[in-house]
């Protein structure tokens, strides 16, 4: 897929490139990811634990959500952060942890 793309520098100075999808999030934000040229892995930079934090949803079951969506789509979950060589396996489940934040808050 195609997504728009800059290159963005960090708080450390480090540079990344970060993709622009259509896609929105469970704020109705356009979903971004980044590729991280150091670890060569496209990653949420931690986004969706922020989300879940904002959810209210407790560290612990946190962990457990992300670690089951990165199992479900083929990716990693480390140091709080999405991670796969792929970048449509990243999106997928970084989309299926902002479906289930909008899930939950139907409840």
């Amino acid at each position: 897929m195609n997504f728009s793309k800059a290159t963005i520098t960090g708080m450390n100075g480090k540079q990344f490139t970060e993709y622009l999808t259509p896609f929105k999030d469970d704020v109705g934000d356009n979903v971004t990811f980044v590729y991280d040229t150091d670890i060569k892995a496209y990653t949420d930079d931690a986004y969706c634990m922020f989300e879940l934090t904002n959810a209210g949803i407790s560290d612990d079951y946190q962990h457990r959500i992300m670690q089951k969506v990165a199992d479900k789509y083929g990716c990693k979950f480390s140091d709080d952060e999405l991670l796969s060589n792929e970048s449509t396996a990243l999106l997928q489940a970084m989309l299926a942890v902002y479906a289930w934040i909008k899930l939950k808050e139907m409840e």
